[in-house]
């Protein structure tokens, strides 16, 4: 799903998410992915919900704070999205994306 995202692949990355999650229904890494590439296909509402889930598989990962961040950001909802922003920079002071 990565690769397909990095390639701009979207719309393959969703559907190979979705198998995935099938497969595996508890794995945050595979969740947030699938977050990735709903954010960019403009899915914002669905990109929220897999953050969501994603942060409940696993609160301890920051990805999917950052992610939400950003997709919170987008519906300028923005108190929250600082919140999710500083969560995932407490989580990994290195995630220069939570920066930005």
């Amino acid at each position: 799903m990565r690769q397909l995202i990095a390639e701009g692949c979207h719309s393959l990355a969703q559907a190979e998410g979705d198998m995935a999650m099938v497969i595996y229904p508890d794995n945050a890494h595979i969740q947030t992915l699938l977050a990735w590439a709903l954010a960019n296909l403009g899915k914002l509402t669905q990109a929220e919900e897999s953050c969501m889930a994603a942060i409940r598989m696993d609160p301890s990962a920051s990805a999917p704070h950052g992610l939400l961040g950003q997709v919170l950001s987008d519906f300028q909802r923005f108190d929250e999205a600082i919140r999710h922003f500083q969560t995932a920079i407490y989580l990994d002071p290195g995630d220069v994306l939570a920066m930005i």
